[in-house]
């Protein structure tokens, strides 16, 4: 009897070890895998980048340096890049121009730099429109930003911002299903090189030409959506604010 009850014990840790194994074995295999299908959402002021921005700059009245709206600049220039092979360029110019509205619709700026009105820009020189290729290409590819460009691109376009909008594709080249069509937003301070602000919405798809302009179209206003919540005067702050200056008067 003794001896059946110390068997089943036995077995019952084995089994309990075994499942443990088993589970721990699955996140494993599902964490390595390039077939995990999770989508998701993510947006974040960069903070060396606002710190920096906040200690060089003076406040022009429209933000205490508290504000997030603080690192923004008055006017903006807006570039529009596809890096999916097989996603039809109907829908990535309907999108550009969407999201071209969406910006220039937004209190932030007075002055905006449409996509379309870029490149003819760019036409007239050469030597620019390479260093904005350069410039754009490692921006999008390692997310590094020249301030030397930047100023060169953002003097000829009369701006102080850029914003990137990025159509991309995720992960490796050889994982072929589920592909994830990511939206990548980057806003560049253009006097200082520093990027401020990234954004990253994803949808999973069997291929890119699979994905749906309404797929592309919620992902894109989602991330749109954060990007104006995040820089919006809250009421209380500008409150807080307009009184600061009236007493200074």
């Amino acid at each position: 009897m003794l001896h059946s009850e110390h068997f089943s014990s036995n077995r019952g840790t084995i089994i309990g070890k075994l499942l443990h194994l088993l589970s721990i074995l699955l996140i494993l295999s599902l964490l390595g895998s390039c077939q995990i299908n999770v989508s998701h959402i993510s947006e974040t002021v960069v903070s060396q980048s606002a710190r920096k921005l906040r200690d060089s700059t003076k406040s022009v009245g429209k933000a205490g340096p508290d504000e997030d709206a603080f690192l923004l600049g008055n006017s903006v220039a807006v570039f529009f890049l596809t890096m999916v092979d097989g996603l039809p360029d109907e829908m990535a110019r309907n999108l550009s121009n969407h999201l071209n509205k969406r910006i220039e619709g937004m209190p932030f700026y007075r002055s905006i730099k449409k996509t379309d009105e870029i490149a003819p820009i760019f036409g007239k020189d050469n030597a620019l429109k390479q260093a904005n290729d350069i410039y754009l290409d490692t921006l999008t590819r390692v997310s590094v930003s020249n301030k030397d460009i930047t100023n060169r691109i953002g003097d000829k376009l009369g701006v102080q911002n850029f914003i990137v909008f990025q159509v991309d594709r995720w992960p490796c080249a050889d994982c072929k299903k589920p592909l994830r069509i990511r939206i990548k937003v980057r806003v560049v301070d253009v006097a200082s090189g520093l990027i401020i602000w990234n954004g990253i919405n994803e949808v999973n798809v069997e291929k890119a030409a699979d994905a749906s302009y309404e797929q592309l179209f919620t992902i894109s206003e989602e991330l749109i959506d954060r990007f104006y919540t995040r820089f919006k005067r809250k009421w209380h702050k500008v409150r807080f604010h307009n009184l600061g200056l009236l007493a200074k008067k």
